[in-house]
């Protein structure tokens, strides 16, 4: 089946690179800490006090952003648009690490929590901002392809074969049909999604329909093809349109011209 990366090993590679880089910026608290006692203060150095200060202020973005990698990670099986999942993501993560810095702060201080809020939020903000936008820097690095799928079709005979080739990640990829469930499309490239995980490749919509057998692929919406076999559950909307609910739980939108044909189809196998 390829080279493939399951989400696990790709989810610990980003958890730690998010851990290093929390550490080491605590670290240069740290040592901000001890330069202002000794050159500017004056003070004999308090290394608890040095080392409690950073940690009490952004140690819990040690434990938060594990989780909002793996949200960010797994945004596609959670039926919000793109505006509502991040808006449920800044909500949640910014009430645990406001609660948590808020409470240490008042327990520690004549402060009032209204006070200390006010101070503390644009900083919480700003950092769950960096973490978001380095984790999509990141995706699209490092998750882009360098050949087009145009290089791979002359490799691949759609009546002979029960596979797709792709290139990402600089690797070409042999993916069997059953193990596709959806391809959406990101701009000039094709999200090829599997119960493993999801490839990126340079191609459109049509050059991947045109490799994949009709009856199981289908063009549910302007930017999807899903695969019919995993359909569970469709939903209809009273606009017209309707949501396929996947047997693993994710979703795909289905277009108000396409809701007919994709019941019909479902039923008939």
């Amino acid at each position: 089946m390829g080279s493939k990366k399951n989400v696990a090993p790709l989810l610990k590679h980003d958890h730690c690179i998010s851990s290093i880089g929390w550490v080491m910026f605590i670290c240069l608290i740290f040592a901000n800490c001890l330069i202002n006692s000794v050159f500017i203060e004056h003070k004999s150095i308090n290394l608890i006090d040095s080392i409690t200060f950073p940690l009490q202020k952004w140690g819990i973005w040690l434990i938060l952003t594990p989780f909002v990698l793996h949200m960010l990670q797994s945004r596609r099986k959670f039926p919000l648009s793109h505006s509502l999942f991040y808006c449920v993501l800044s909500l949640s993560t910014l009430s645990l690490s406001l609660t948590f810095s808020v409470a240490l702060e008042v327990s520690q201080s004549d402060i009032s929590i209204s006070h200390s809020l006010f101070f503390i939020w644009p900083k919480h903000a700003a950092a769950l901002l960096i973490v978001i936008l380095l984790w999509h820097l990141k995706q699209a690095l490092f998750n882009k392809p360098n050949t087009p799928i145009k290089a791979l079709k002359n490799n691949q005979t759609r009546s002979q074969t029960n596979t797709l080739r792709i290139e990402a990640d600089g690797l070409t990829h042999t993916l069997a049909h059953q193990d596709i469930l959806f391809i959406q499309a990101a701009g000039n490239y094709m999200e090829v999604i599997t119960q493993e995980r999801i490839y990126l490749t340079r191609a459109t919509l049509k050059q991947l329909h045109n490799l994949l057998p009709k009856d199981d692929f289908v063009q549910c919406h302007r930017s999807y093809l899903v695969n019919l076999e995993y359909i569970e559950q469709l939903k209809n909307h009273p606009a017209g349109h309707a949501t396929a609910y996947l047997k693993n739980s994710q979703v795909v939108p289905i277009s108000k011209s396409q809701r007919a044909t994709i019941r019909r189809l479902i039923s008939s196998r």
